[in-house]
C-alpha cells in the first residue's frame, strides 16, 4: 500500500491500434477500477486534473456491473484485486463485447508489477495498454489521450445508457 503514479511504457507492437490521438482539451468519462484506497484517490485526482471525469469500482465484478449501467469511454484497470482480478474482468468484458457485438472499450492496465512479461500478460487477456505504478500525471494523460475515443470530445458529462450486457451472474 504505497502511493501511486503512472509511467506508460512505449506502445507494444502487439497492442491494438489506437482510435486516434486527440488534440486540444481532453474530455471523457472513465471507469477507474482500483481496490487500494490510497491508489484510488491518487489516480482519481490525476484523472480529474487532466479534465476527465471518473467513477470508481473496487474490483472487477463491480467494474462489470458498472459497465452494464453506465457509458464509459475508457477503463483504467488495476490487475491485482480481490473478488475478481483485472485480468479475469477484462476477459469477461471482451467475451461479452464479442457475444453482444458491442463496441470495444479501451482497457488500460494499471499495475505495480513492472517485470518482464507483465505487459504481454495484460495484452494477452485483452487489455489495450499498460501503465506501471506509481502513476505520473503526464504519462497518464498521454496514455488516456492515445486511447480516448475521438467522439468523447463531443460529449460532456456522463450518460446512463447501458452498454447492452447483463450483469455477471454465477451459473
Amino acid at each position: 500500500p504505497g502511493t501511486t503514479s503512472v509511467h506508460a511504457n512505449a506502445p507494444s507492437p502487439n497492442s491494438i491500434s489506437s482510435p486516434g490521438q486527440q488534440s486540444g482539451p481532453l474530455r471523457g468519462h472513465v471507469l477507474l477500477v482500483e481496490d487500494n484506497p490510497v491508489n484510488m484517490q491518487v489516480a482519481k485526482k490525476l484523472v480529474s486534473l487532466i479534465g476527465v471525469t471518473a467513477e470508481i469500482a473496487n474490483n472487477g465484478r463491480e467494474a462489470i456491473e458498472q459497465l452494464d449501467r453506465t457509458h464509459f469511454d475508457l477503463v483504467l484497470m488495476d490487475c491485482q484485486m480481490p473478488v475478481l482480478d483485472g485480468y479475469s474482468a477484462t476477459r469477461a468484458i471482451r467475451d461479452r463485447e464479442s457475444v453482444d457485438e458491442t463496441k470495444r472499450i479501451p482497457i488500460i492496465a494499471m499495475t505495480a508489477n513492472a517485470m518482464a512479461g507483465d505487459r504481454e500478460k495484460c495484452l494477452a487477456c485483452g487489455m489495450d495498454d499498460y501503465m506501471s505504478k506509481p502513476l505520473n500525471r503526464f504519462l497518464l494523460e498521454q496514455t488516456i489521450r492515445k486511447w480516448m475515443p475521438v467522439d468523447a470530445l463531443n460529449r460532456a458529462g456522463t450518460s446512463d445508457k447501458p452498454r447492452g450486457a447483463q450483469a455477471l451472474s454465477a451459473p
